[in-house]
């Protein structure tokens, strides 16, 4: 697939974009409703407080991506590899609220896969493993990754947290 998106690394200037201005959420909070807090789709604030919570330096081995399109910043993504082992996690893809079924969830999974398997081999691994978690109703995210190779292998957990991941070997 080809990107639509012209993808750079965050740097520390971006802080106030991903804190105030990006929204991959609608509402962008919790609404009151039936006389309690709470959100229509979790699973969109938890990765909006991932990407307001974003620090910079960044940890070790830690990436953020930005994806941009013609209006502007669409999707955040967040992944740590470890060069020991080649191993990776995806913490986070993120889509502009605006930007939403465009694919470009699959364009960001698909870069970073990418990102990945080229590190893996400049690295001299034989083979590695990304793993990422997804919210047991996020229906949209599990076929995107179901599309591109990532199979369940944890059920949901006490915060409705599947584990996804992908094995790459290597020659």
């Amino acid at each position: 697939m080809t990107s639509p998106l012209l993808w750079r690394e965050a740097t520390p200037d971006d802080r106030n974009t991903l804190k105030d201005e990006f929204l991959c959420t609608d509402p962008p909070r919790k609404i009151y409703r039936q006389g309690r807090k709470q959100h229509p789709r979790e699973w969109e604030l938890d990765a909006q407080s991932i990407v307001k919570d974003i620090r910079f330096p960044l940890p070790e081995n830690n990436t953020v991506l930005l994806g941009s399109d013609d209006e502007g910043l669409a999707v955040v993504c967040q992944y740590k590899y470890d060069p020991a082992t080649a191993d990776s996690f995806i913490g986070v893809i993120a889509v502009a609220w605006r930007a939403q079924a465009r694919r470009y969830g699959a364009a960001a999974l698909e870069y970073v896969k990418s990102l990945i398997h080229a590190r893996a081999i400049a690295d001299g691994h034989d083979g590695y493993l990304i793993t990422a978690r997804v919210h047991e109703q996020n229906k949209r995210s599990q076929r995107m990754c179901e599309k591109h190779d990532l199979v369940r292998v944890k059920p949901a957990d006490k915060h409705r947290l599947e584990t996804w991941a992908l094995a790459v070997k290597l020659n």
